[in-house]
């Protein structure tokens, strides 16, 4: 979240915002609290020198997750309407089911050329352990 608030004029240029979110609030924050557990915020992290740590399901750091998620939606919409500005908006479903359409959409609406686009720079962390938390915590609300 931004510390001093949204200053669309700060850069002295026209500014396209991209506003990315996602659907699955649950597998995000079953994501975000795993990453809080091992300190691992992109997948190749887990490969580097870093010391093994093994996350753990806590049902309370996920639902903690959830409600940071939903709650910095709230604030970054109320951040855009405040200062009159409507993001080009995209999900972060979207983006994995139509890569090249999500980024070529947007490097479009910046008038970049869209005809080669670059290959992603990070690849999914999620896994059968984000299946299983999800599996749990959705028992533990039952």
């Amino acid at each position: 979240m931004l510390r001093h608030g949204l200053d669309t004029g700060w850069w002295g240029v026209p500014v396209t915002w991209v506003l990315v979110t996602r659907d699955d609030h649950l597998r995000q924050a079953c994501s975000l609290a795993r990453a809080r557990q091992t300190g691992w915020w992109e997948a190749g992290a887990r490969d580097s020198a870093r010391p093994e740590s093994s996350p753990r399901y806590d049902v309370d750091l996920i639902r903690e997750s959830m409600a940071e998620i939903d709650a910095q939606e709230i604030a970054w919409d109320a951040q855009f309407a405040a200062q009159g500005v409507e993001p080009r908006r995209l999900r972060y479903e979207q983006i994995g089911a139509d890569y090249e359409g999500s980024v070529r959409a947007v490097l479009t609406q910046l008038g970049v050329d869209a005809t080669r686009v670059p290959p992603p720079q990070l690849e999914r962390q999620a896994d059968h352990l984000t299946e299983e938390w999800v599996r749990r915590f959705e028992a533990d609300a039952d």
